[in-house]
């Protein structure tokens, strides 16, 4: 005991002793740490507009995207009564190949309980591509996640997706495009284009892939005769592009009724209520009279504004022929002259130069009847507005067996293309905006010197009765047109998190547990960023797009997390 007590003074001692000697100093360390830095960035959905159909009984349902998906995205579907109970769902939804924006995707739905569209009030789809996305930088380090996105659909706002293919290898600006809606031989409510039973004129409007509102017009609908048809105007679309947009209806009260805009839609439009000197030029006084315009003998028209050089005219008339007049300036003989009545300048040039197709007669004369009408002609007309065609150009006429019609209604189109002039005729019918449906009476090339205008006017008249013209559109125009594809009707979705508008960060959140798709979905819909596993700071910015803010982790952690997104097999 004696000695075990001697030796720990003998160690204190010794200690004591060092201390002494060298002092109380302590080794300095010197420690470098570099900063990882704090950095943000927004998760934004791959989709952000689609659309969701499902049969009356829930066992099979389609889905249609705005933007293009990968092979490998893994698609979720929820479908939900009002208490927010899934009744029907299908969680094993991967592509084997891509999927392009506006193709139909069908799958099967598992509808346990026997529930039916009627019993569904929501509709929440998850899409998650294998493709990721920047969530984090600062400095060298980066952190990426995998994209996704969770859209949801209300039963009572309907969506008929619309795809325009562009075609002319041309990028196209404020370009209307008629969209037909034609159900009259289908009696299958479940084939329909649209829910005929709640589409109407004050409950429809058109949005872009991104939800913004898109000018449109109603030329017709008839929910009766299930036929409708619909212009409506694309700000840009791409040369040889797709652009998948949605005719939304059911909406009350109609969030953008105010796009029903006729002037908004077209380039110009008149319906001749009035003669409008503010958009027209005539070389004589003319005459309105029950909403239409009346030329006589004599008489032109032509608008002030000008159309570019690519553009189409549409016209509704009632024609009338010549008076059988000589007109000189034209092809004639000692034995045969032409009569010109109507004329339509598809193309009036800066320095007031009009090309227009030339519609009238030809005459002979004969030593027994004098002289009489030998068959009907047609042909180029050039002159100089204001002056007379007859005084200041020339008609290159001749005989023709494919004349407009006289004294009757017809629809006139007149389009200009690539220093081709081109017109058409038919009879009509409802349906004035499709080029291919009517017949082409002629097609010259004309010198395109800048922006045209366009008019029309009658040089002589049979019995002094005029021609008529009841409304006049003019649009954008290429050739061949972009071609347009009506799906089926159904419930739009709107997909989130949406691109920011603003950058500016509100409070934190409280993390969300992660226990099946139906909470990463509530989550993301709520404005809520999903856990991370590891420490993470999680706050929102002001507009309740989801952000994550990272303090320290690796890209590989964030990948495990995503990748393991697995649904419960029987449903959330």
């Amino acid at each position: 005991m004696n000695r075990v007590r001697i030796k720990f003074i003998a160690v204190a001692f010794a200690l004591l002793l060092i201390l002494g000697t060298f002092g109380l100093a302590v080794p300095g360390i010197n420690v470098d740490v570099q900063g990882v830095g704090a950095g943000s960035q927004r998760l934004v959905s791959p989709i952000l507009q689609g659309s969701i159909w499902f049969n009356t009984g829930l066992t099979s349902s389609e889905l249609v995207f705005s933007e293009d998906l990968p092979a490998g995205t893994q698609i979720y579907v929820s479908l939900r009564d009002a208490n927010n109970n899934t009744i029907a769902y299908n969680y094993s939804i991967v592509l084997t190949s891509d999927l392009t924006a506006g193709s139909i995707l069908r799958y099967s739905l598992v509808n346990p309980n026997g529930a039916s569209r009627a019993d569904v009030a929501r509709a929440v789809v998850t899409v998650m591509t294998p493709d990721y996305q920047t969530t984090f930088t600062s400095g060298n380090i980066l952190v990426t996640s995998r994209e996704l996105g969770v859209g949801t659909a209300n039963t009572t706002v309907f969506c008929t997706p619309i795809t325009v293919k562009e075609n002319s290898g041309q990028t196209l600006y404020n370009y209307s495009v008629l969209v037909v809606l034609d159900d009259s031989a289908n009696n299958n409510n479940e084939a329909w284009s649209v829910d005929w039973n709640v589409i109407n004129t004050t409950n429809l409007y058109f949005t872009d892939d991104a939800g913004n509102p898109l000018y449109f017009w109603v030329q017709r609908l008839d929910t009766v005769n299930r036929i409708a048809y619909l212009w409506v105007k694309l700000p840009e679309l791409t040369a040889g592009s797709s652009k998948t947009i949605c005719l939304n209806y059911g909406v009350w009260p109609n969030p953008y009724s105010s796009y029903h805009n006729l002037y908004r839609t077209f380039l110009f439009v008149d319906d001749f209520n009035t003669f409008n000197t503010a958009a027209w030029e005539s070389n004589v006084p003319v005459t309105v009279t029950n909403s239409y315009l009346e030329l006589s003998s004599n008489q032109w028209v032509w608008t002030k504004k000008t159309f570019g050089t690519h553009y189409a005219v549409h016209i509704g008339a009632y024609l009338v022929y010549d008076d059988g007049t000589r007109f000189n300036n034209a092809p004639n003989t000692n034995t045969r002259y032409y009569s010109l009545g109507p004329f339509f300048m598809g193309y009036i040039a800066p320095d007031n130069t009009a090309y227009a197709e030339g519609a009238g007669g030809r005459y002979r004369s004969t030593i027994f009847w004098g002289t009489i009408f030998d068959s009907e002609a047609k042909g180029l007309l050039t002159f100089t507005l204001p002056g007379d065609p007859d005084a200041t150009g020339y008609w290159d006429a001749s005989r023709t067996n494919s004349q407009y019609p006289w004294s009757t209604d017809v629809y006139i189109t007149m389009t200009l293309y690539n220093g081709q002039l081109n017109f058409y005729q038919k009879n009509p019918d409802g349906n004035w905006g499709n080029v291919s449906t009517y017949t082409q009476m002629s097609s010259y090339a004309v010198t395109v010197t800048g922006d045209g205008r366009i008019g029309f006017g009658q040089w002589s008249d049979y019995k002094n009765e005029p021609s008529r013209y009841y409304w006049i559109v003019v649009r954008n125009y290429v050739d061949p047109e972009p071609s347009v594809s009506v799906g089926y009707w159904y419930y739009k979705l709107v997909f989130h998190p949406q691109p920011p508008a603003t950058t500016a960060v509100g409070s934190p959140l409280t993390a969300v547990a992660l226990a099946s798709v139906q909470g990463l979905n509530d989550a993301l819909l709520a404005g809520k960023s999903v856990p991370l596993r590891f420490p993470i700071s999680l706050q929102v910015p002001s507009n309740n797009t989801p952000l994550i803010q990272v303090g320290n982790g690796t890209e590989e952690r964030i990948k495990e997390l995503v990748s393991n997104l697995t649904p419960v097999a029987d449903g959330p």
